[in-house]
């Protein structure tokens, strides 16, 4: 814990200063990549930089293994941050990327410009609950999906009896859901769920279902 020369020392000594210079590894949104294999892949993005980070660990102890999937900045350079002489990877249209990943090791990719900001909002629809559902859990799940990928966030609310909605939390990464206590909620209530979807365009999309509250507990 505290000599300094450790190599354990130096490599969190390392990583702390990479959360300093670069904030959006502590605190941007995190969408994982979907990879098999000895591979696994994140993203993290600001809501207002909107410049995005990639990193990519390779579990193989003895090979390097290629990394291959989809980023959410097309047609943009990214700068390894830790190499000595940092790998430049550049992203195709569709936002790919192939990086070599050696053996037993982590990437970290930044993105050399900013995503452009954009100027509509996905469609946003709730998978859960179904319209008409009855609530019989203390702790009830709320879902939604969208139309389109990239940085956006979910806020849930619910209204019971048609009183003004409250806030039960938001989401930043899909799969959007967030768990509602439902302890408060008097058996055989009516409630309207409202998902409300935000993506730094100034525009919102709204979906909202109709379900009641059952005997719990």
């Amino acid at each position: 814990n505290f000599d300094p020369d450790h190599p354990l020392y130096r490599h969190v000594r390392e990583l702390n200063q990479l959360r300093q210079e670069h904030p959006t590894f502590a605190t941007g949104a995190q969408i994982v990549h979907d990879l098999a294999g000895p591979l696994f892949a994140l993203s993290r993005l600001d809501r207002v930089e909107r410049v995005e980070y990639v990193v990519i660990a390779n579990t193989n102890g003895s090979l390097s293994v290629p990394a291959r999937f989809t980023t959410m900045s097309p047609e943009t350079d990214f700068v390894e941050l830790r190499a000595d002489s940092p790998l430049t990877v550049t992203s195709d249209a569709s936002g790919e990327i192939v990086v070599e990943v050696p053996p037993m090791s982590t990437v970290l990719l930044k993105a050399m410009r900013p995503q452009p900001a954009p100027t509509e909002a996905p469609s946003i629809r709730i998978v859960r609950p179904d319209a008409g559902a009855e609530i019989v859990t203390e702790r009830y799940r709320l879902e939604a999906e969208l139309d389109s990928d990239g940085y956006a966030e979910v806020t849930f609310a619910v209204s019971v009896d048609g009183a003004d909605p409250v806030v039960v939390g938001v989401d930043d990464a899909a799969p959007y859901r967030v768990y509602w206590p439902t302890t408060s909620v008097a058996d055989g209530a009516s409630i309207e769920v409202v998902a409300t979807v935000s993506n730094g365009s100034g525009r919102y999309s709204t979906d909202r279902v109709q379900v009641s509250a059952g005997v719990r507990g």
